[in-house]
């Protein structure tokens, strides 16, 4: 047993509903222009969708870039303050040694 609102729905779209919206000009030029809208502009779905995913990295990487930028900055101010970690930088990053020290640099070979 079909609800009494959806048989006469039924009815209506199948015999004069469908009809009289296509025969609406309203209607078909809507339908038209937001299909075009859709597919065919300049702006469409698309480019939204891809501007959005730029729009994510974007701010993805800006979000890594302010914790690098905390994080060197906590790094610069321990180098200011201790002439320890200065040496230590100093040793490991530039391989800069003493006067009278010898530096061996150990290559792993690939095998």
């Amino acid at each position: 047993m079909a609800l009494p609102q959806i048989t006469a729905l039924r009815r209506f779209v199948q015999r004069e509903g469908l009809q009289r919206l296509l025969r609406n000009r309203y209607v078909v030029v809507g339908v038209l222009a937001v299909v075009w809208m859709l597919l065919f502009d300049r702006y469409d779905v698309g480019v939204h969708w891809r501007l959005q995913r730029k729009i994510n990295q974007l701010e993805s990487d800006r979000t890594f870039y302010q914790s690098e930028i905390i994080r060197l900055k906590a790094e610069r101010r321990l180098l200011q303050t201790s002439r320890a970690e200065a040496e230590r930088l100093a040793r490991e990053q530039y391989l800069m040694k003493r006067t009278d020290e010898d530096l061996y640099i150990v290559v792993p070979v690939d095998r």
